[in-house]
């Protein structure tokens, strides 16, 4: 489970839900953003700088399933 969180504009970001190449070290999510202007993509897209200046962070939380006789999968 991930979620996004931050300073400001943050509720302007899809995906970070969205986790690809989970791992037992590590995963990968996509973003997407859309700026105050109501601009997607490529007409504002997304920078390291923004996240940085609205202090983006994510927070995340992972289980580890088990079988019907509780030994890891």
């Amino acid at each position: 489970m991930v979620s996004l969180e931050g300073k400001s504009h943050h509720w302007c970001v899809n995906g970070a839900n969205a986790i690809y190449d989970a791992t037992p070290t590590g995963f990968r999510v996509y973003l997407r953003w859309t700026d105050d202007n109501g601009h997607f993509g490529e007409l504002n897209p997304l920078k390291k700088e923004t996240a940085k200046r609205y202090k983006w962070h994510l927070k995340w939380t992972g289980i580890q399933l088990c079988n019907s006789k509780g030994n890891k999968k």
